[in-house]
Order: C-alpha cells, then sequence, then structure tokens
C-alpha cells in the first residue's frame, strides 16, 4: 500500500504516513478513489485524442504506468496548461512564420515590389473612377447645351490663331534659312558676283518678300540678275530667277520697286540713232509681278520721264510716282532679317517709327541713319571702306582740292547697304539713278546752303533722314570720299539721344 499523499510505501497497520504524516486509510476504501483517478485520466485523455502533445503523454503513460496513477497535482496542472497554451497559439506561430519569410532578402524584394503594385493598381483605379465622373458630367452638360460643347471642343482642338506679327516673324525665320543654306545663289547668275537682299512687299500681302540681287560693287547696270524669296501659306516659294538683259541701245538699268508694292522694276535710258541728239533720253521700263508660281513682265516706253532738278514724283507717266528704292545689304548681313524675325517683339514706338520709315520710302525717298561728320581732304580721301578712284594721285587729288584745304560732310552710315545717284547721260538727257552697293556713307551737297546750315546743326549727332538721291554719284576722281553719292532735299526723321 502507498500514501496518497507522496506515493510512499507503508504497511497496513500504520494509520499515518512516516514520511509526510498523511493519514492512511485503509485499502478498501483507497481503492475506489485511485480506480476513480485513473479514470478521471483515461476520459481527459480521450476527450482530446488530436492534441499535439497526446503522443507524448501516451508514452510517458506507458513508462511509468505504475507510478503516474499518483502524478503529483503540480505535473498535471503544468501538462494542462502546456496544451492549453498550444491551443491558443497556432496564429501566433503563423504569423511568426510570416516576419521570418519577411527577413529573408529576397522575399522582402520581392514583397516590396507586390506593394508597389498594388498600389500603382490603386491609384489608377481612383483615376479612372473619377475621370469617368468627370466624363460623365461633361457628357450631361453637353447634352443640356450642345453649342456649348461644340463651342468647348473647338477651343481646345484648334490651334492658336497666328497674328499678322507672327507671319512675319516666321517669314523672317524662313529666310535666314535660305541664307544660311545657301540656296539663294544661281548658276545662272556671274559667279564673280556679290549677293544682296531687300525686304520689300511686292505683291500687296502685307508680308515681305526677299529679293536677291547679284551685282559687282560698283553697278554699272547693264544687266540685272534677281531671285526672289516669298512665304505664302507658312511655307518658302521660290520663284524662277530673272535675268532682265540690256538691248544693243540701252544705257545703264536700275532696280527699283513698283509703287503700291506691285512687282519689280526695272529702268533703263536708250539712246537710238532717231533720238540722238534729242534734249532728253527716253526710258525702257520692265515690271515683274507675281502670277502664281511666276513672273508677269510688262514694258512701258517712256518718252521723257524725268526732267532736269525734277523728282521721281513728277514725269509723263504715272507709275513713275511711286518708284521705291530698295535697300540691299549683303547676305552676309543678317540684321534685317532678324529685325524681321523679331516683328512681335517690337514697342508701340518702333512700329510707328517703322510705319513712318515706309511712308517717306513710298513717297519715292531714300531713308538713311548714320552720324554726321566733317572730314578734311586727306580724311575723305583715305576714308574706311572707300577705294579711291585713282589711288596714285592721292598728292595731285590734295592740291586741286586747294591744297588740301577743303572740308567733306557725311553721314557715316550705321550699316553697309546701297544708295542711289544721279546719272547724267549724253546731250543732257537723264539715266535713272545709279545703284551703288556697300556704301558706307552719303555725301552732303556742299555748294547747297540748305544742307551746309543742317551739318553745321547736326555735326557730331546721329540723326535718320529721309532723302531723295543727288545730282553725284562719286564717281568723279575728286568725288570725296569715293564712290559715295551725295543726297538731296533732306528732312530730319528723327535725332537720336546720346
Amino acid at each position: 500500500m502507498f500514501c496518497i499523499n507522496c506515493g510512499n510505501p507503508i504497511n497496513g497497520t500504520v494509520k499515518f504516513c512516516t514520511k509526510c504524516g498523511a493519514r492512511v486509510e485503509d485499502a478498501a476504501s483507497q481503492q475506489p478513489q485511485d480506480q476513480q483517478s485513473q479514470q478521471s485520466q483515461q476520459s481527459q485523455q480521450s476527450q482530446q485524442p488530436q492534441q499535439t502533445y497526446a503522443p507524448q503523454q501516451t508514452q510517458q503513460y506507458q513508462q511509468y504506468q505504475p507510478s503516474n496513477q499518483y502524478q503529483s497535482s503540480q505535473q498535471y496542472q503544468q501538462s494542462q496548461q502546456s496544451a492549453y497554451t498550444q491551443q491558443l497559439n497556432p496564429v501566433k506561430q503563423k504569423f511568426s512564420k510570416f516576419f521570418a519569410a519577411l527577413s529573408q532578402p529576397k522575399n522582402l524584394i520581392i514583397t516590396i515590389i507586390s506593394a508597389v503594385v498594388v498600389i500603382v493598381l490603386v491609384v489608377c483605379t481612383c483615376v479612372w473612377y473619377f475621370r469617368s465622373n468627370n466624363n460623365s458630367s461633361s457628357t450631361r452638360g453637353a447634352n443640356s447645351n450642345p453649342n456649348a460643347a461644340g463651342n468647348a471642343f473647338n477651343n481646345a482642338s484648334a490651334p492658336k490663331a497666328l497674328t499678322q506679327d507672327d507671319i512675319i516673324s516666321n517669314a523672317g525665320k524662313a529666310y535666314k534659312n535660305v541664307i544660311d543654306s545657301g540656296s539663294y545663289t544661281s548658276t545662272n547668275f556671274p559667279q564673280h558676283y556679290s549677293y544682296y537682299y531687300a525686304l520689300w512687299d511686292i505683291d500687296g500681302d502685307n508680308i515681305p518678300e526677299m529679293v536677291v540681287t547679284a551685282s559687282e560693287n560698283f553697278n554699272i547696270g547693264e544687266d540685272q540678275y534677281i531671285h526672289v524669296f516669298s512665304y505664302k501659306n507658312g511655307k518658302i516659294v521660290s520663284y524662277p530667277d530673272i535675268i532682265d538683259k540690256h538691248d544693243i541701245y540701252e544705257e545703264s538699268g536700275t532696280i527699283f520697286f513698283g509703287g503700291n508694292h506691285d512687282g519689280i522694276v526695272v529702268a533703263r535710258s536708250y539712246q537710238t540713232p532717231e533720238n540722238d541728239g534729242v534734249d532728253g533720253l527716253p526710258w525702257h521700263v520692265y515690271t515683274y509681278k507675281i502670277n502664281g508660281k511666276s513672273f508677269d513682265k510688262s514694258t512701258v516706253d517712256v518718252a521723257k520721264p524725268i526732267e532736269f532738278k525734277t523728282k521721281f514724283t513728277t514725269g509723263s507717266l504715272a507709275g513713275l510716282q511711286n518708284f521705291v528704292y530698295p535697300k540691299f545689304v549683303s547676305v552676309n548681313d543678317l540684321t534685317d532679317i532678324n529685325n524681321l524675325i523679331d516683328t512681335p517683339n517690337l514697342t508701340p514706338e518702333q512700329k510707328k517709327m517703322n510705319k513712318t520709315i515706309n511712308e517717306w520710302l513710298e513717297k519715292g525717298y531714300q531713308v538713311f541713319s548714320g552720324t554726321v561728320k566733317r572730314l578734311s581732304a586727306e580724311e575723305a580721301y583715305d576714308y574706311p571702306g572707300t577705294t579711291p578712284n585713282d589711288p596714285n594721285a592721292k598728292d595731285e587729288v590734295m592740291k586741286s582740292l586747294n591744297e588740301g584745304n577743303g572740308t567733306f560732310d557725311i553721314i557715316a552710315l550705321d550699316q553697309k547697304r546701297s544708295g542711289n545717284g544721279f546719272r547724267t547721260g549724253m546731250y543732257g538727257g537723264f539715266m535713272p539713278s545709279h545703284m551703288i552697293f556697300d556704301l558706307v556713307s552719303v555725301r552732303f551737297d556742299n555748294s547747297d546752303k540748305d544742307q551746309a546750315a543742317f551739318v553745321e546743326k547736326y555735326a557730331g549727332k546721329k540723326i535718320m533722314v529721309a532723302a531723295h538721291p543727288g545730282g553725284y554719284d562719286g564717281g568723279n576722281w575728286m568725288e570725296l570720299p569715293a564712290r559715295q553719292p551725295t543726297v538731296d532735299e533732306v528732312h530730319l526723321i528723327k535725332e537720336y539721344s546720346e
């Protein structure tokens, strides 16, 4: 028999356990309790057959069956607590495995990528949802007001309308591309000639054409070589070459622009056996007008175009009243083209000044800008940019000019350009004014009292003037600076502030 409290063996005669002091009951009363305890344990084991700790408990029970029937209550409670804890921890174990998997680098990268994809999908879904709502609202609004919807669509899809200034600027850009690419040249023109361009509207569409000519520096005025470029409907248009050749009776010829922006004019004086010795030479006037992609040419015979000391605003032909003097500059100078490109950025004052300049040009004047200077004879002879008519005759020229004490008054031009001077013909006949390229100055006529007073007032100042061609073109060996024409009827347009 054993003590039911500590399991110590005892004999059947003692009343108390010799080890723990517990009261000892007789065998008859002890056995039912042992059996009841054993049955209780078996009942608990049969109620939990799927628990993870069951195999271990079964093994212990089989190994220690003789003594387990007296297992302490503390061990039993620990066993029950372990089983209860395992029942409560399956979710915790799953999360532990999840976070352990995340600790691996490869799994972490995959997780991040997956998260990004999920976020992107969510954002796209939200955008689609809100856009769908907006479209639905727009559709409802369009159905309620069809005219408003149509206007909104047109406003959104139609490109910004170009202003006239924008179109002129785009024309300038197109002309600059022509110059930069070298496509202004022609194999039909003399290859040793230099190229120049002028900007002027010759067909009345308010967009300047680029008129290119090839010439020698001091144009002898025989054959004229012209190539015109235009800007139409957003594209550059290149027209066929104009080669205006003189006949055996014609003298020099000069390029003009037709009045009222109507074509290009080449005017030539001519002398035949029939008019030899007649007072005044007649002219042939050739006009080239744009027609589609080419030119229409017309010819007019003018018996007495201009009389002595008169302007182009008088004459026997109404068409001569509005000749415009071109301003040709070298193709190496893009100043005028850049000014065209900059048209949208002009101030109201600058636009007003450009309008004033054009009005003077359309009246038959030339417009020059520069500084008024008074030169000695030697300064005039050696003036930069000019070549004396006789480079070896300086001493003789100085002696002829009152021992070099004469003075020469000029406008030193801001820009090298073309200009016109009068040409006289035989028997008092007058030719069209002679065009000279690469001018660096224009001369005042010292014998004119009005011009002398003008020079006294503005000497050393920068000015802009309108003037007619004078009576000399600078071709005489004593006209200094050499090959610089004189001006006549000078009108002040602007005096620049210092």
